[in-house]
């Protein structure tokens, strides 16, 4: 790798060196090429740091207004303090079983198209819910087991809370005997 030493962190090691230039540390920060053993139109451009590389715009570097950065160590990160924009698919080729990224948003994400998880669709008083069913946005679904107390349970806490008896529906089934008749009250007070 042919490389531009911006810092050296092993002085003796350069100092040892015939022309002061020895192989890299991964302690080092430089910027080299990947592929110095080709032709000059097939470089690619390389960066290291032992830490991280980030990227700034109309900053000196202050290790906070970073727009974009990549960290390395045990667990590896590339962060954006900036929107992300792009006109083709991100995709990964990571195991079976982890998610490719995560998205985490305290508002809805409206335009988010995702696999593999549960959609909510609004199928009226059908008996047959036909593709005529409205997609319901923003749905939100809680499930659980409650132990009943004196013939009772009460579901508190749920977040972010339903606002009106229109806006959600229950359904309770007794698991230890279905012949049981099992009735769900919303209680708007309690939500």
């Amino acid at each position: 790798m042919t490389v531009n030493e911006l810092t050296r962190s092993n002085l003796a090691k350069m100092l040892a060196t015939s022309g002061h230039r020895p192989t890299n540390d991964a302690t080092d920060t430089w910027i080299g090429l990947d592929n110095p053993n080709t032709t000059a139109q097939n470089f690619q451009l390389a960066f290291g740091a032992p830490v991280s590389i980030s990227s700034y715009i109309g900053n000196t570097g202050d290790n906070m207004s970073w727009l974009e950065r990549l960290t390395g160590g045990t667990s590896p990160l590339k962060s954006f303090q900036v929107p992300m924009t792009t006109n083709s698919q991100i995709s990964s080729t990571v195991t079976q079983g982890t998610a490719p990224f995560q998205v985490a948003s305290s508002t809805p994400v409206g335009t988010l198209t995702v696999a593999n998880h549960p959609t909510l669709q609004d199928c009226g008083t059908s008996a047959t819910c036909s593709s005529g069913g409205l997609s319901t946005p923003n749905g939100q679904a809680v499930f659980g087991t409650l132990t009943l107390s004196n013939g009772t349970a009460t579901l508190t806490g749920i977040s972010p809370p339903f606002h009106s008896s229109s806006s959600f529906n229950c359904v309770a089934n007794d698991v230890t005997n279905q012949a049981n008749g099992v009735k769900a009250v919303p209680d708007l007070a309690a939500a």
